[in-house]
């Protein structure tokens, strides 16, 4: 299993791995998400400027985003991502973590089981989800010690 999160805006300001450059309370929270609910998933980063890298690659800062509506830039951007998703396995089982305009590469290339929980929510939303989650799950494991 493969897990991809969408890029974040808040960024530390010096070259960092990607799974440490994005600061954002959003960005975080998928990540923790990932790691407690998937914790043997490989992570990647769907960036607006570099596509899907490893999180433990080695990145500039940088100051773009992925359009909302499909200009030249988004199918740009889009054609260097199904590029890149050429190196993974079609079959792979992905769970998603992002919007829906990041989203369209990686549903277009993976034909297995695909999970995309926040697809359709608003940024608020979609930290409140992923910290509702969270909470549950922690709420369980109290529970269970008494």
């Amino acid at each position: 299993m493969i897990a991809i999160l969408s890029c974040g805006k808040s960024k530390q300001p010096v070259p960092a791995k990607a799974i440490d450059i994005y600061i954002g309370i959003l960005f975080r929270q998928k990540l923790k998400y990932v790691q407690v609910f998937y914790p043997n998933a490989d992570i990647y980063i769907l960036s607006a400027k570099y596509g899907i890298i490893p999180a433990d690659l080695v990145i500039e800062p940088y100051d773009k985003m992925v359009p909302l509506r499909e200009d030249d830039f988004f199918k740009e951007w889009s054609q260097m991502v199904t590029e890149q998703l050429q190196t993974f396995d079609k079959t792979e089982d992905v769970i998603f973590l992002g919007n829906r305009h990041y989203y369209k590469p990686v549903d277009s290339y993976f034909v297995g089981q695909k999970q995309a929980p926040l697809l359709g929510l608003k940024p608020g939303q979609q930290l409140a989800r992923l910290t509702d989650e969270l909470n549950d799950l922690q709420n369980k494991k109290q529970r269970k010690l008494f």
